[in-house]
């Protein structure tokens, strides 16, 4: 996995970009970094989500997005977090990638949007452990593309 695709919903759906299969998807046209981004990690370092910090524009196509259990926002609207799970809490500490690679946005046939990002710069044991918590998180996927 070098890229990493979030369906953005109520439960957002993750897959490895580079299988995921999204007829009718695409580019949203606002370029192909709109932000910061870096893996969310419990106190043990294992992954357990993804936390964006979009840069203007794309904080405007992201704005009607409704918060859920899965899908957070938090440092006062400006970071959209994407768990893996319902999880009650990260380490800030074990948090902090700051990744900057490519982060962008796409958009479905039925205004559904996606968030791809780049994952190339992660080490291969933590791309490993990722693809590991993305697996157990769609175990019992609800219907849709990445289940």
């Amino acid at each position: 996995m070098k890229k990493l695709l979030t369906i953005l919903g109520e439960i957002p759906r993750f897959c490895d970009a580079e299988t995921c299969s999204l007829p009718g998807w695409t580019d949203s046209g606002l370029g192909d970094w709109l932000g910061f981004y870096d893996i969310l990690r419990n106190a043990s370092n294992r992954p357990i989500g993804l936390r964006f910090w979009p840069f203007e524009e794309a904080s405007k196509a992201l704005s009607k997005i409704t918060p859920s259990a899965q899908m957070r926002v938090e440092d006062g609207g400006a970071a959209l977090c994407l768990l893996f799970g319902v999880v009650d809490q990260w380490s800030e500490g074990k948090s902090g990638d700051q990744l900057m690679e490519e982060a962008r946005l796409l958009t479905g046939p039925n205004n559904e949007v996606a968030l791809l990002v780049g994952l190339s710069v992660l080490a291969q044991k933590d791309l490993l452990e990722l693809e590991r918590e993305i697996a157990k998180s769609n175990d019992s996927p609800p219907a849709g593309p990445c289940g």
